[in-house]
């Protein structure tokens, strides 16, 4: 009868020996072994009680708390007392052969148990995850060792969060390949291609010393591969603020060299400029002890390394070009004016030490590198355009505006002057240098005078536009819209009508493909801008 009574027995068991309640059968609790298991032949094993007692060991406990130890009550036999003792859990349990209770449709129903693991051992095994997690100390020490599947699980988790932890406070060779493939900077790679290239290598090497660089090549990285992929920019946000923290840390210790902050600054900078969010410039607010430093580094050094010379220049061209539309400028008026000046021609970089160099780039430079000072002067001039615009200075009256005009008649002038002064090699058709040097290298030096052509043509447009005339109605804007589309298309198609010539625009942006350009925004923007200047017949 009482065996009837057993098998239909089907509910929750909260009492009785181990092997009873997983059996789900009711127990009658005689110690030390209970009448189930002594008909059955069965391991018979009680759980033992928990109770908390206080310690006085200080080592494990903050100050004020005590340190509780689970302990385990003394059973019938003196065996299980020793047990019980030494291991707070049910690891003796598990240890003396349970896992005949268990049937394989037991097992099935729960993905953590498998032949010898109950519902207990689950319970008993997260218990002391949680107190590992906690810093409250175990008594059995050997139970972390266990390769029960929560243990293991734990283990898993610990590890790869520490993993993680490590990341973000080490540089990701991830980011550096990043950095070298894929990050570029308007206004500086299209026409310094070859000397961007090498100061990303130089950059990535100063980083690997230079937590300020490290982070900072993290941050552009990160912001580069967001606009790629339609990533949102908190990531690269965090990345950004904390290489400025770790820039300001760097200004203070005055044994670093300030080449490193300068090439860690700029990185900030490049950040900036690819950023389409609002956030304030580094340079554009620079702290006061940045500025100490750098007024003591200008007046201290005679000579600069070609990092830093290239990295001053573009610096610069930064600063000329973060003016155009009614921007505010990446660099501060102060900064810019301690910031040296470089005469004669800007060396080129040189490959590290370790590395070695490219032959067939020499001719290359040896080209290029007049054409690229034609390329700066260029953006000093634009930069000085750019602040004629109302949205730096007053335009508002008959004088202001005069001023406006006989300013941008000398700026003319100048850009003549600038053009007439240019390089023999930028005389030269794509024709004659491809008769005369390799195909790779003249391909390359024809595409840098074009695009160099098409920058000093667009400035005379931009004046035209800020002075308020109308591009078909001005001469020299006119003619230098003509010969952008002579130098992209290969021929000329100055009659046409403001209309055909916003599509003709429209549709070159849309076909950049880089991001970092956001070719397509532009595209859209332009094409709503002259459909609504169109329907109002004026310029806006």
């Amino acid at each position: 009868m009482q065996t009837t009574r057993h098998q239909g027995y089907r509910g929750r068991v909260r009492s009785g020996c181990l092997t009873c309640r997983a059996r789900k059968v009711k127990c009658d609790e005689a110690k030390p072994v209970c009448n189930n298991c002594t008909r059955l032949q069965r391991q018979c094993t009680y759980k033992p009680r928990r109770v908390f007692r206080e310690t006085a060991s200080a080592d494990n406990s903050p100050p004020g708390r005590p340190s509780f130890h689970f302990g385990g009550a003394p059973q019938a036999s003196e065996a299980h007392v020793n047990q019980s003792q030494s291991s707070p859990s049910l690891t003796d349990y598990e240890n003396q052969g349970s896992s005949k209770v268990l049937s394989n449709e037991r097992t099935n129903q729960t993905p953590f148990l498998y032949e010898g693991r109950t519902n207990v051992d689950v319970t008993a095994c997260l218990q002391k995850a949680l107190q590992h997690r906690s810093a409250i100390p175990i008594v059995d020490d050997s139970y972390e060792r266990d390769e029960s599947p929560l243990n293991l699980i734990s283990r898993d988790i610990e590890l790869t969060t520490t993993l993680d932890i490590l990341t973000l406070r080490t540089h990701s060779p991830y980011m550096t390949e990043l950095f070298l493939d894929t990050v570029e900077c308007p206004g500086i790679t299209p026409f310094d291609p070859l000397n961007w290239n090498l100061a990303k290598d130089h950059i990535v090497h100063l980083g690997k010393s230079c937590l300020a660089i490290s982070s900072g090549i993290t941050a552009v990285a990160t912001l580069c591969s967001g606009q790629v992929f339609s990533l949102s920019t908190s990531e690269s946000l965090s990345h950004y603020h904390s290489a400025k923290t770790n820039i300001e840390e760097l200004l203070g210790d005055d044994d670093k060299d300030f080449d490193l902050i300068l090439v860690a600054v700029f990185l900030l900078c490049i950040f900036e400029l690819v950023h389409s969010g609002d956030i304030t410039p580094y340079l554009r607010e620079p702290s006061r002890i940045f500025v100490q430093r750098l007024q003591a580094w200008v007046q201290t050094l005679t000579s600069y390394s070609e990092l830093t010379t290239r990295i001053v220049t573009w610096l610069k061209i930064l600063y000329s070009a973060s003016f155009r539309g009614g921007a505010m400028g990446l660099l501060s008026e102060r900064v810019v004016s301690l910031l040296s000046k470089f005469s004669g021609p800007i060396p080129n970089l040189r490959p590290r030490i370790d590395q070695e160099t490219e032959l067939s780039n020499h001719l290359y430079e040896v080209l290029s590198a007049p054409i690229f000072d034609f390329y700066c002067q260029l953006q000093t001039l634009s930069g000085e355009i750019a602040k004629l615009s109302l949205y730096h200075r007053s335009r508002t009256k008959r004088k202001d505006q005069q001023e406006v005009v006989e300013r941008m008649a000398s700026l003319k002038i100048r850009l003549r002057a600038l053009w007439e002064a240019r390089c023999a090699t930028q005389r030269q058709s794509p024709e004659h240098l491809r008769s005369q040097i390799v195909p790779r290298i003249a391909d390359m030096i024809s595409s840098l005078i074009s695009i160099c052509e098409a920058a000093y043509h667009a400035e005379f447009i931009d004046i035209g536009r800020q002075l308020g005339d109308p591009v078909s109605q001005s001469p020299d804007s006119t003619e230098a819209l003509g010969r952008i589309k002579e130098i992209l298309e290969g021929d000329c198609s100055s009659n046409e009508e403001d209309k055909e010539q916003t599509s003709w625009a429209v549709e070159k942006l849309a076909r950049i493909q880089n991001h970092v350009y956001r070719g397509e925004f532009f595209s859209a923007f332009a094409k709503a801008l002259s459909e609504a200047q169109t329907s109002h017949d004026r310029r806006e």
